[in-house]
């Protein structure tokens, strides 16, 4: 995964990821994630337009950052994922506790409210 790009929204931080969030890259990922979570105080949306890949180990971070999102009582949304992508999501049952959008502009609508 290349570093992960990132800009605001009004209130809305949005992460764009790119290439494969496997167990080399998702401990970064996760401390991207985490940094948002400190330093942001509206949701998050992850682009995942340009996410070729993900494994357990990126599938575990993204569940950390939902978490740790909840907990603050922020929205968390995955925006755009590949065909590839979501069916491991939709495979592994993720699809039924992310907040998923089909694109980054439904995403910060979703993560504004």
């Amino acid at each position: 995964m290349e570093m992960a790009t990132h800009y605001r929204h009004g209130e809305v931080d949005v992460l764009q990821p790119e290439g494969r969030l496997d167990a080399t890259t998702a401990p970064g990922f996760e401390a991207e994630l985490r940094e948002r979570a400190e330093t942001g105080t509206g949701g998050l949306v992850i682009d995942f337009a340009h996410v070729d890949h993900i494994s357990s180990a990126g599938l575990r971070a993204l569940m950390v950052g939902l978490m740790t999102f909840a907990r603050q009582k922020r929205k968390f949304v995955v925006a755009g994922p590949s065909a590839d992508v979501m069916e491991v999501i939709t495979l592994t049952g993720f699809d039924k506790v992310l907040t998923l959008a089909p694109d980054v502009e439904i995403g910060i609508a979703e993560a504004g409210l």
